[in-house]
């Protein structure tokens, strides 16, 4: 078995195409064929040329993640949500039929946990780091109680001592603002109240609820604004 070809990748040129025995057997990252120590001619065993694939997985991979972060930070739980929708994605065959793509799930695991290692080695992932700046922008752009925002970070994965931890910094006081903000923006947008003072109260209350703040603080705030 012998490495026949390496050819730079026309859409990717800091990808490099692996042929063995005349055939394409991978895509690596030019920085991964340099650590291989890979050269035209060389002889590889079965093995080796396993542990080449691997590597050109993890490379793909790990370029798709950090694309991915390039948007806005990302939690642990997201990257590996990616990763496996990478890892068995639907394939098209040549008769037109589709199929999943057919991997190891071992080696499928094994792979993206290289991949979430080499992430937080290089300081990509940090899902506190990551809790801090997702409540921030939900308080700045986007206010909700903190009921709402356990719920949110729980959905991102986020461990709960973390999500528990991060909360905490939140103040009754600042809450009672974020509510008030909610609520001003939600009267502003209002054309028509009911006449009736306690459907209002009982509507608007009902509104901050859903929005992740509990009844007797969203029941104060209403109370405040309708005075």
């Amino acid at each position: 078995m012998r490495i026949t070809k390496l050819e730079f990748q026309k859409k990717d040129p800091s990808r490099v195409s692996v042929y063995v025995d005349e055939k394409f057997a991978v895509g690596l990252d030019s920085n991964d064929l340099i650590s291989l120590g890979l050269y035209n001619g060389q002889e590889i065993t079965p093995e080796y040329l396993s542990k080449i694939i691997f590597q050109g997985e993890t490379g793909k991979l790990y370029n798709a993640a950090l694309n991915y972060i390039s948007f806005r930070p990302r939690s642990e739980h997201e990257i590996r949500q990616l990763l496996y929708r990478k890892t068995h994605r639907p394939v098209r065959s040549k008769t037109g039929t589709i199929s999943k793509k057919n991997i190891d799930k071992l080696e499928s695991e094994k792979t993206i946990d290289n991949v979430i290692s080499r992430l937080h080695e290089k300081k990509f992932l940090d899902d506190e780091a990551f809790a801090k700046w997702f409540l921030d922008q939900r308080t700045t752009f986007k206010p909700k109680g903190k009921i709402a925002l356990k719920f949110e970070l729980a959905g991102k994965g986020i461990d709960r001592k973390i999500v528990d931890s991060v909360l905490s910094e939140v103040s009754k006081t600042s809450e009672k603002d974020m509510a008030e903000e909610v609520l001003r923006k939600k009267m502003a947008r209002s054309t028509k109240l009911s006449d009736d003072p306690r459907e209002v109260k009982k509507k608007l209350t009902q509104f901050l609820v859903s929005r992740g703040f509990s009844w007797d603080l969203a029941s104060e705030a209403v109370g405040r604004a309708l005075k």
